[in-house]
């Protein structure tokens, strides 16, 4: 047997609706592919410019302050908000109040800042010690 990529990025409306197979869930369930997926993924639904997965996820495991440097506006957040609740709702086969949960934890932890946000010089960092 050969030896498997070591995540995949899944589209999003593939993990919102597809009925997943067995080399799908052991790529959401044993690998970062999940989280890489939602990363690479948010980046493009919100038009950034850096698009390549292998930049971004780079990016997300070297620069701890990443999430403050890319920004969205409320509408792109929200609807992003939606089509993470519906792929959590999906892959794990839970209700929609579990799944907002878990897309509300991802998004407190890997979301990208609000647009309006963009030129405040004071915006609290969950990775500053004051907090």
């Amino acid at each position: 047997m050969g030896k498997r990529k070591s995540y995949k990025i899944f589209e999003l409306d593939y993990l919102a609706n597809a009925e997943l197979t067995e080399d799908d869930l052991y790529y959401l369930y044993e690998t970062p592919s999940l989280n890489y997926s939602l990363l690479v993924n948010m980046f493009i639904f919100s038009n950034q410019k850096l698009t390549d997965e292998k930049k971004i996820i780079k990016l997300a495991k070297t620069d701890p302050e990443w999430m403050y440097k890319y920004f969205w506006s409320d509408e792109q957040r929200k609807e992003y908000e939606e089509i993470v609740t519906k792929i959590y709702k999906n892959i794990d086969w839970i209700t929609v109040d579990e799944a907002e949960q878990k897309m509300q934890w991802w998004i407190l932890m890997y979301g990208l800042t609000n647009d309006k946000l963009k030129n405040n010089k004071e915006v609290q960092k969950l990775c500053e010690k004051n907090i």
